[in-house]
């Protein structure tokens, strides 16, 4: 009898048990089911069972409703396959995502989060909100997320983004990082039908173009700043842009590292508002390419949230540094910590080390590693791009940056196409003082100095660059392993300033290609060079006044900021003008009313190809007995690729025209 009792006494206990944790339950998924929309489209079956109490009965027909949902989900921390988990488990997943997404709420919420940076979209997740809400409408906070997130990715739009297309850290790295979260909303828009602002996607695609640009030829997004270079090409623009643009030029060429696409509409470029220069031949890995940087700072003020008043830290004090690849070798490196925890052998950080001028391609004055630094807050100085010019015979970019105790560092880098780059460094105040340039080679490159003829040489597996200078002396200075993967080259020279350094960088195949750099004339105020490449040779000037400037014995004569003419074997085959008003030199002369940028490009049936940047309307008057004759006349060429028109030219020993800047003419004899 007692036993009995016992008995009923634990199945009465049990039962009790059991009721208890299915009151439990009952009341668990009733709280799940109050965040689903019911009254969603499609969730009528569920809404029913849910009125009648029936949670088993709701949480089958929502997992029918998500089985049978066909819109896609885009890569996402919290996930679950509707096609074979459990009832159960999809109520999980829907809490666990609506648990996750809290946090970007409340931080948007607070107004807290690091405006102005990569974190935004990293750490902070704020792209995450819109993500899940475009994915589960079904629930009731999901249009609350889409709204504040889609809020907040525009605001960080305008304060990460120039107008470019360039992002406002200075680094290409975490540019590209920013680039897959703001990709990912667009791709999820798109896949839950939603139509974004039109401003917001121009924005996406400028940036998303800009790192196209920048690519190094061998498909490889460099970088200044922190992160390091990144093969990214597949990533970012097979997995994300090319779906999102698939009319887009360059998307596919850059998914399939060159494999299929059409190219992008332009080799070289200038990003203005970032201050991102790229010269390049053609979108091809053996393509001549340069990169240099010359514009605002990257240390932007954090405008807004807990950590406002800071900086953005991913920055260095590299303005007018470059890197160089040719004929399918990277030489000119730009290098960054592959750890931010990693220590020198001193046990300094090498996060903060890499910043230092030193360690990139440009000018350090006195022997301060960090000149292009602000005394008073010890931040990066912004550099001034002060002219661009882009033709298909040359290249030309002028730019400078302050440095400290009130000296200002100019480079002009000078592309001839498709032969070698003429960089020309100026370091401009009062006084004496040390400068040192700085040469930066990739690893596993080796270099021989060679101090008969002031030049260089680093040798590739593929090819070779050789550097020749005008004046200093080229010395090997080693850097910290941590800091610098391959030799470092450093020419230095001290006098009074101005100083002035004129160097030539020529890649090859051949080693034994003879290069030879003589000059004409080398100082601050003006230069002139010839620079030979076996058959060619090139006359290069370079002014910094108005002045007139003569050469060789009055052979030569120039007036402008930059000029060249390049012959191969005694016969012209381009010349190049940067706010010129004369260039004359054996058998012609090329005069203009205004400062004129302009290039004259041989074709091959000896017609010239004509392009003028600047002014508007460029008119020239030409005596050219080894150019052009009596009876050439001038052709505009139609943008249609239809019949060229004929423009009018006047004269007879000397010609006159006029062009209009953008446009390109053919100057040939009358046909």
């Amino acid at each position: 009898m007692q036993s009995a009792l016992k008995a009923l006494l634990r199945a009465a206990l049990s039962a009790l048990v059991c009721l208890c944790c299915l009151s439990r339950v009952v009341g668990d998924d009733a709280e799940a089911f109050k965040a689903i929309n019911l009254d969603y489209p499609g969730l009528e079956g569920v809404r029913a069972a849910v009125e009648a109490n029936d949670y088993a009965t709701a949480k089958g027909a929502l997992l029918d409703y998500y089985k049978a949902r066909r819109m896609k989900r885009i890569d996402h921390a919290v996930t679950v396959n509707f096609g074979s988990c459990r009832p159960d488990e999809l109520l999980a997943y829907l809490e666990k995502v609506q648990a996750r997404v809290s946090d970007p709420m409340k931080w948007m919420g607070e107004d807290n989060y690091r405006s102005g940076s990569n974190w935004a979209f990293g750490q902070h997740r704020l792209g995450e909100p819109f993500i899940m809400g475009a994915y589960l409408p079904e629930l009731r906070a999901a249009q609350r997320w889409r709204e504040l997130s889609l809020e907040c990715i525009h605001e960080e739009l305008s304060e990460q983004f120039y107008p470019d297309g360039g992002h406002v850290e200075g680094s290409i790295s975490y540019h590209g990082t920013t680039m897959r979260h703001l990709l990912d909303i667009l791709r999820q828009a798109r896949a839950s039908d939603i139509e974004l602002p039109h401003d917001l996607r121009a924005r996406a695609l400028a940036a998303t173009q800009w790192l196209m640009y920048v690519v190094r030829p061998d498909w490889i997004l460099p970088t200044f700043g922190d992160g390091g270079n990144k093969d990214r090409s597949r990533e970012i623009f097979g997995k994300r842009a090319r779906a999102l643009w698939p009319d887009v030029a360059g998307f596919e060429l850059l998914a399939s590292k060159g494999a299929s696409g059409a190219a992008p509409p332009q080799t070289s470029i200038i990003l203005p508002y970032s201050g991102h220069i790229v010269m390049r031949t053609e979108w091809q890995p053996e393509a001549l390419w340069l990169l240099m940087k010359a514009g605002p700072a990257g240390s932007r003020k954090i405008t807004r949230g807990a950590l406002a008043s800071g900086r953005s830290s991913h920055s260095h004090r590299d303005q007018l540094s470059f890197m160089l690849s040719a004929l399918g070798e990277n030489f000119l490196m730009d290098w960054s910590p592959k750890s931010y925890t990693a220590k020198l052998a001193d046990g300094t950080s090498a996060k903060l080390a890499s910043k230092l001028t030193e360690y990139h391609n440009t000018i350090t004055v006195d022997g301060d590693p960090s000149c292009q630094e602000e005394p008073l807050t010890g931040l990066s100085v912004d550099a001034q791009i002060h002219e661009w010019a882009s033709t298909p015979a040359f290249d030309f970019v002028q730019a400078s940056v302050p440095l400290l105790r009130d000296v200002t560092h100019e480079r002009s880098v000078l592309f001839v196409k498709p032969s070698f780059w003429l960089v020309r460094d100026r370091v401009l105040g009062d006084g004496t003082h040390r400068a040192a340039q700085h040469w930066l080679f990739n690893e596993g490159q080796s270099v021989t100095l060679e101090p008969s003829s002031r030049s260089f040489i680093a040798r590739g597996k593929k090819a070779w660059l050789r550097v020749l200078s005008s004046r200093g002396a080229a010395e090997r200075s080693p850097a910290p392993a941590g800091l610098v993967r391959g030799e470092r080259i450093v020419v230095r020279q001290s006098g009074s300033l101005p100083l002035a350094y004129l160097s030539v960088l020529c890649p090859g195949t051949d080693a034994g290609q003879d290069v030879e750099l003589r000059v004409l004339q080398d100082h601050a105020g003006a230069a002139g060079v010839v620079v030979s490449v076996e058959e060619e040779s090139t006359h290069a000037f370079f002014a910094a006044d108005g002045g007139e400037h003569v050469y060789e014995g009055g052979q030569w004569s120039f007036t402008g900021a930059c000029g060249f003419v390049r012959s191969r074997a005694g016969r012209v085959v381009s010349i190049g003008l940067v706010r010129a008003r004369l260039l004359r030199g054996p058998g012609f002369s090329l005069e203009f009313p205004a400062p004129t940028t302009m290039a004259w490009d041989r074709q091959p049936d000896g017609a010239w190809q004509l392009r003028a940047v600047a002014p508007h309307f460029a008119m020239a008057m030409v005596s050219a007995e080894g150019l052009v004759g009596p009876d050439w006349r001038l052709w505009r060429q139609s943008l249609e690729g239809g019949t060229p028109h004929e423009t009018a030219v006047s004269g007879d020993e000397q010609l006159s025209f006029t062009l209009t800047a953008g446009k390109t003419y053919l100057y040939r004899p009358e046909q």
